[in-house]
């Protein structure tokens, strides 16, 4: 579906729903690249944060649950869309002190928000709000990254500072929130941990009157404890470092052996293929150099056999 301004498509989840993907044309993208400076410039973004920010990301923010004896994960639920028009105005209003020129504030929207799109009964079917269309941080547009820290903001910073009084580690990547404790917690606390984080996401802002429209999807909460395989955002913490988990390593091993054999063979691999197992191993190597070594030296086999 192209309605001028994205190209609406679906990819199947791990659960067999189908996700909505909108992809920008090339000339809104250049205004949201624009508006991504003009977000970045005036808002702030939690330090807890480690998504879509330079130089930090899954790695860092796994160190620090580094050595914690329970590891809590949580998933916000529909990140991306569940972020509306009405929460780009607040945080705007309340940035700006209600002083921004409001036809640049609906400007903003016009570029930055887009009907919501739901894949139901086999097609995509717009979802409206008192008979006009719901608009929504699209999952694809250039801006929605930044703004969805921005709207974070006050929650990332309020869980922090809970974490923070009952010694606890608070962090979060996109819609994944991590806490861990150094002690094994009981079951009893962890109830509570899960539900002071669920009542901070699901709150209604008292000031503004605003509903955050943000909800915890109970059937992706995971709880790690000390003596289990733990994992940050995929990536092992038990040991003094990160580690990349044993199951992802033979699957991109056997990936290498299937691509390896294939070109000394002399047959022909698709690029795209290439590619993908070259983020793969790329990663692997980002997340423990001493792990990727192999990899890297087997990615540079197929290189050679490639040219």
């Amino acid at each position: 579906m192209n309605d001028g301004k994205y190209t609406i498509i679906t990819i199947p989840k791990k659960n067999g729903d189908r996700r909505v993907i909108y992809i920008p044309s090339e000339a809104l993208k250049r205004e949201q690249k624009a508006l991504v400076n003009f977000f970045l410039k005036h808002f702030k973004v939690s330090s807890v944060c480690y998504s879509y920010r330079k130089g930090i990301g899954i790695k860092e923010m796994a160190y620090r649950h580094i050595g914690a004896k329970t590891v809590i994960c949580i998933d916000i639920k529909d990140f991306f869309h569940s972020i509306t028009e009405e929460h780009i105005r607040d945080i705007l209003d309340k940035r700006f002190d209600e002083k921004l020129n409001k036809h640049f504030i609906t400007y903003i929207v016009s570029v930055v928000c887009h009907p919501k799109y739901i894949y139901e009964d086999g097609k995509l079917r717009e979802i409206s709000k008192n008979t006009s269309p719901l608009l929504i941080t699209p999952q694809g547009a250039v801006t929605s990254p930044v703004i969805s820290n921005i709207v974070f903001y006050h929650i990332d910073n309020k869980l922090k500072e809970f974490a923070k009084h009952y010694s606890l580690t608070y962090t979060r990547y996109a819609d994944d929130i991590i806490i861990s404790a150094k002690e094994r917690l009981t079951d009893k606390r962890i109830t509570k941990i899960l539900q002071y984080v669920q009542n901070m996401i699901e709150y209604k802002r008292k000031a503004s009157y605003i509903q955050t429209g943000f909800k915890v999807n109970e059937a992706k909460t995971k709880i790690y404890h000390h003596g289990q395989r733990m994992l940050v955002c995929g990536v092992v913490v038990n040991d003094k470092t990160v580690s990349v988990p044993k199951k992802y390593r033979r699957q991109v091993r056997a990936e290498i052996h299937t691509v390896l054999e294939a070109l000394k063979h002399g047959k022909h691999i698709d690029s795209e293929v290439i590619e993908k197992l070259r983020g793969k191993v790329n990663w692997i190597n980002h997340i423990n150099s001493m792990q990727g070594k192999w990899f890297i030296q087997k990615m540079n086999e197929i290189e050679k056999l490639l040219f």
